[in-house]
């Protein structure tokens, strides 16, 4: 990676997240001075250092442009305290005069399956039509939990995703591992437990 990135702080995840990203999008020429966040993006994953390290790129490349285009570089400072607000900002939001609508769908949720759990993602309609259809369920939250209910949790989600819906059955760290997915998504430590 060619950024030149000094961390101010204790969370050295970033420093390897950027790493990544650089990787992906290409090397950085531009000075980074990252203010590095303890985990504060409520998640298994190291969302926080994703975050930051996103940021980061994005504004590395905006100065390598300018260098480019101005003929002088700058230091780019990113504060993983204010990037961890930004991707909360919903959450900060006091709306005045107005509420917020509902953030899901009332069938989207999680469920129990005869052998865990399963995430259904129902905000779009077509995503809930397609839950409902898969799943024989006409028009309650209740018989879709029945349903739900009698089956494995990997059963919910192939049927669901088969008719071009959302669900995902839900693994902990180690039978994730085991899934083919973790597999293909093994270059990506993204896709990691913390």
């Amino acid at each position: 990676m060619a950024a030149r990135a000094f961390i101010e702080g204790p969370v050295a995840a970033t420093r390897r997240a950027l790493g990544e990203v650089a990787e992906a999008l290409g090397p950085l020429q531009a000075s980074l001075v990252l203010e590095v966040a303890e985990r504060s993006l409520p998640s298994c994953f190291d969302v926080t250092a994703l975050a930051t390290a996103s940021v980061a790129a994005a504004a590395g490349a905006i100065a390598d442009w300018l260098a480019w285009h101005e003929g002088r570089s700058r230091a780019v400072r990113i504060d993983g305290r204010h990037v961890a607000a930004a991707f909360a900002s919903e959450r900060l939001l006091s709306p005045q005069g107005w509420q917020l609508p509902p953030p899901w769908d009332p069938y989207a949720g999680d469920y129990p399956t005869t052998d865990g759990f399963v995430r259904l993602h129902t905000n779009y309609a077509y995503h809930r039509d397609a839950a409902l259809t898969a799943l024989g369920v006409a028009s309650s939250r209740e018989d879709l939990a029945a349903a739900v209910a009698s089956r494995t949790s990997e059963d919910v989600e192939a049927a669901v995703v088969a008719a071009g819906g959302c669900a995902a059955a839900m693994r902990t760290s180690h039978a994730w591992s085991l899934h083919p997915s973790a597999a293909r998504s093994a270059p990506n430590r993204w896709c990691t437990g913390a």
